[in-house]
């Protein structure tokens, strides 16, 4: 059975339900004046049987269509000899193979030139001169100072060693005392942590004042390594090693001038 047979018969049952309870109703109920009264519905009375409708006669299906095959023509052999000739007339075209696209580099945007400062040059410091190589010196000779005569002129410093020039009135023997001021100097003295430029022993000679109480002025630089940086550590170390040893009690005058050579062997770097 279809779904549409179903359908209609589904229908065709609740009309007759609808039918059926409402002539049920008209005949148990009467009305009067406005008013519906009951009437007694005997116990015994049989309900009616429903009667089921008669069966929808089925709808036919429709016939099937028919595939009709066609058979292609049979050919003869006068229209394949023909079919062959204007395949070998009929030039075959080769495939074109197609171009392909490289791809094209973007150019990078070039910056702007930029422009040239217009700073005036600063002028180039005038180069040290260079001093004539000295001969080296063992370190052991410098520790032992000697004490020049009063009348010593300050100018007689090529043999290395800690002068002490005194006043010429009031003369005194200072060798102990430059011995002292030698290894406060030395003790002060911090040596350039850098490579020097040059592979050879570096002597620098500075010359200062001593009053009686140890201060110490005039300093002074005698005669140059030509590495600055060695001149400039000497410099330090007499500030540094500021206030000296006091003046000898017997020494009558009020200061003196002492000259004292820094040498670096090569030795020791």
């Amino acid at each position: 059975m279809s779904d549409r047979t179903a359908y209609i018969i589904s229908i065709l049952l609740h009309l007759a339900v609808f039918l059926y309870l409402t002539i049920n109703l008209r005949a148990h109920y009467k009305y009067h004046q406005g008013v519906y009264i009951t009437m007694a519905i005997p116990q015994q009375q049989p309900a009616p049987k429903q009667e089921t409708p008669p069966p929808a006669p089925e709808e036919p299906e429709p016939p099937k269509p028919q595939k009709i095959e066609k058979k292609p023509p049979k050919l003869t052999e006068d229209t394949i000899s023909q079919l062959r000739e204007k395949l070998k007339s009929t030039p075959t075209k080769a495939p074109t193979a197609k171009p392909t696209l490289k791809p094209t580099a973007t150019p990078r945007p070039t910056p702007p030139p930029t422009p040239k400062s217009t700073a005036t040059p600063r002028p180039t410091p005038p180069r040290p001169t260079p001093t004539p190589e000295l001969p080296r010196i063992p370190l052991s000779q410098i520790q032992q100072p000697v004490t020049a005569s009063p009348n010593t002129s300050p100018a007689s410093t090529d043999t290395y060693t800690t002068q002490i020039f005194g006043d010429p009135n009031a003369p005194h023997d200072f060798s102990g005392y430059a011995m002292i001021l030698n290894k406060q100097l030395y003790r002060a003295w911090l040596q350039p942590t850098i490579r020097p430029p040059e592979y050879r022993d570096y002597i620098t000679v500075v010359s200062f004042t001593v009053y009686q109480d140890g201060r110490v002025s005039n300093i002074q630089l005698e005669e140059s390594s030509g590495w600055p940086a060695m001149d400039q550590s000497v410099l330090d170390a007499v500030q540094r090693a500021s206030p000296l040893e006091r003046l000898p009690m017997t020494y009558t005058a009020a200061s003196v001038k002492v000259v004292v050579p820094f040498i670096m062997p090569k030795k020791t770097y």
